[in-house]
C-alpha cells in the first residue's frame, strides 16, 4: 500500500467552516479500506504510524488515526464490509494494497439519499447505510453511515 500523510502546520487554511458544509451531509471520513492479504503483519508498522493501538479481527486490520481509521483487509473481510464488491466484475482483480472503499459518516442518511438521487448517481440502502458502487465512485465502493459506524 501505498499512502501519503501529511501534518497541516497552518489547519485554519484548510478547515474552514465554508468547505466543511456540504448537502449530502457528510461530516468526515470515518474509514479508508484498503484490501490486503495478510493486515495483521502491519499491525506493528502503523501501530508506529499513528502512536496509537491496532486491533486484529476478522482478516482485518483496524488502525485508529486519531480522526478515522483506516482498515486493511483480506477479500472476504472486504466483501464483508461492501458486499456489492463480490457482485461486481471487478472485484475478481482487488489488488493486494488497492484502496477499495471509504466509509463517510453522515448527519443525515435520508439527506444523503435524496442529494444522491437529484444528482442521478446510483445508490443502493442496506440496514447498515447507503452505498455508492466502485462503478459509479471512480473505482472505491462509497458507504455512507450516519455517525461513521463501520460495522
Amino acid at each position: 500500500f501505498r499512502g501519503f500523510v501529511c501534518q497541516h502546520l497552518r489547519p485554519e487554511i484548510v478547515w474552514r467552516e465554508e468547505w466543511m458544509s456540504h448537502p449530502n451531509s457528510v461530516k468526515a471520513v470515518a474509514a479508508y479500506v484498503i484490501c490486503h492479504h495478510d493486515p495483521a503483519s502491519l499491525q506493528t508498522c502503523y501501530e508506529g504510524l499513528f502512536d496509537l493501538p491496532a486491533s486484529v479481527e476478522a482478516g482485518k486490520l483496524i488502525v485508529e488515526t486519531g480522526y478515522g481509521q483506516v482498515i486493511f483487509a483480506t477479500r472476504e473481510a472486504v466483501y464483508d464490509l461492501f458486499p456489492i464488491l463480490a457482485a461486481e466484475d471487478s472485484a475478481k482483480d482487488l489488488p493486494d494494497g488497492q484502496m477499495v472503499g471509504m466509509i463517510l459518516s453522515v448527519k443525515e442518511l435520508q439527506k444523503t439519499a435524496r442529494v444522491l438521487q437529484e444528482n442521478a448517481v446510483p445508490c443502493y440502502q442496506e440496514e447498515a447505510g447507503l452505498y455508492v458502487s466502485a462503478t459509479q465512485a471512480c473505482g472505491v465502493v462509497l458507504g455512507f453511515k450516519e455517525d461513521g459506524a463501520v460495522a
